[in-house]
């Protein structure tokens, strides 16, 4: 086949093979603007480029190519390259160009060598085989955490323990604000009657009302506390005072040993 023909005016390509369009020196014709217009705005960009350029021209498969490579049409860009294969245009930058983008645009494990090998033939002044910065990337799931996390519920229970054990004291370890978490003991029956009178004392400066109120006061008066010892028995509303006295015996009896000692 002959030598490849290269166009004086309506080429977009020079003598080394390099598009025009990129050549600051060379401006670009009136008739390469016009087939720009035409190409992209075309229904059929084969035929258009068919009609403007030879098949013996370098125009023609680059154009012809890259329609096929935008359009994703595989099975035609693969026949156009085995064309184009047999003649001198398969190694031009151009050509060569336009596959290596399609080795890209289908990366996978079977071209992922060729396309590394590729890359690092034409990316300069760049080191593709450094060490993973850590902070980009995927990452690797941490074998143990790296974060610690606590539950509030956690730490009650883990303090809890020490007021068990008697290590410590109600009144000591928490605040009101844990009023209702020990409140809920009193019904696994986790606080007895030997520690209850500290929460009791922790809730004196709060409202009555936390759940089974009654109860600990039951538990705390079976451990010998009297009515009164405690500044939680004065803020009682009537209607508990009333209630107590008729459900609860102790309390009744707690109470007239207080009003005995108080008359």
């Amino acid at each position: 086949m002959a030598a490849p023909e290269v166009a004086e005016q309506d080429d977009f390509f020079n003598d080394a093979q390099q598009l025009n369009l990129y050549d600051e020196e060379v401006s670009v014709t009136d008739a390469e603007v016009a087939f720009l217009q035409s190409y992209v705005l075309s229904l059929d960009r084969m035929e258009t480029t068919a009609k403007k350029y030879d098949v013996d021209t370098l125009d023609y498969w680059y154009w012809s190519l890259l329609n096929c490579q935008v359009k994703n049409n595989s099975s035609q860009f693969e026949s156009l390259v085995h064309s184009v294969e047999e003649n001198d245009f398969f190694m031009a930058d151009p050509i060569q160009n336009l596959l290596f983008r399609q080795s890209i645009i289908e990366y996978n494990a079977a071209n992922a060598e060729d396309v590394a090998h590729k890359l690092e033939e034409v990316v300069q002044d760049v080191k593709l085989d450094h060490a993973v910065d850590s902070s980009v990337g995927p990452k690797e799931a941490a074998v143990y955490p790296t974060q610690l996390q606590l539950a509030t519920s956690n730490l009650l229970a883990t303090s809890f323990a020490d007021v068990l054990t008697g290590v410590t004291s109600i009144c000591d370890l928490y605040t009101p604000a844990a009023g209702l978490w020990l409140a809920d003991k009193i019904k696994s029956k986790e606080l007895n009657s030997q520690n209850v009178g500290g929460l009791l004392d922790l809730m004196e400066d709060e409202p009555p009302e936390f759940p089974f109120l009654l109860t600990a006061l039951q538990m705390d008066f079976k451990n010998g506390t009297k009515f009164g010892d405690r500044k939680v028995h004065y803020k009682l509303p009537k209607k508990d005072f009333r209630s107590d006295w008729r459900k609860n015996a102790i309390i009744i009896r707690s109470r007239r040993i207080r009003i005995c000692r108080l008359s």
